[in-house]
């Protein structure tokens, strides 16, 4: 019998978000939670490459959970990831978004968190969104982000 394969999730996560969990090699499967840790692995990576640094990962603070917490130049940023795809049998005009699950009340508490942090640090603090779109027909994994979307959702954002 062949030794098992152990899945190692950060090298598996745009494979699985855009096929499932490879067949023959892991029977790796995702609970919701599972599928939130990819993404915000994924955003994490995105944000990095743009110059950011990480400075926290589900963070816990007053006002729940803060997925991530980074610096960009001077300004301290709250970032709520919001990941999900869209199966190769959706419609690919369907208007459902992952950003679609962010709702007032979640970004109110964001936006607090974010106040609250800046006045402690000194910085300017806002809270950014990033949507981590896996669309399994095109086999590729779309990632959009939307900055200071405290503000921008009162008439604008996503």
């Amino acid at each position: 019998m062949a030794a098992a394969t152990r899945c190692a999730p950060a090298l598996l996560l745009e494979r699985w978000l855009l096929a499932g969990p490879p067949d023959g090699i892991c029977r790796w499967r995702l609970t919701g939670e599972g599928v939130g840790r990819v993404g915000e692995e994924l955003a994490a990576r995105w944000l990095r490459a743009r110059g950011a640094r990480l400075i926290g990962r589900n963070v816990e603070a007053e006002e729940g959970e803060l997925d991530l917490l980074a610096l960009e130049g001077t300004d301290l940023v709250v970032v709520e990831v919001k990941t999900g795809w869209r199966p190769t049998w959706a419609r690919e005009d369907s208007p459902w978004r992952p950003a679609d699950r962010l709702g007032e009340d979640a970004l109110a508490r964001r936006s607090r968190a974010a106040t609250r942090f800046g006045r402690r640090t000194g910085r300017r603090a806002r809270v950014d969104l990033i949507e981590v779109h896996a669309l399994a027909g095109e086999r590729r994994v779309q990632v959009t982000r939307w900055s200071d979307v405290g503000r921008s959702r009162r008439g604008h954002g996503p």
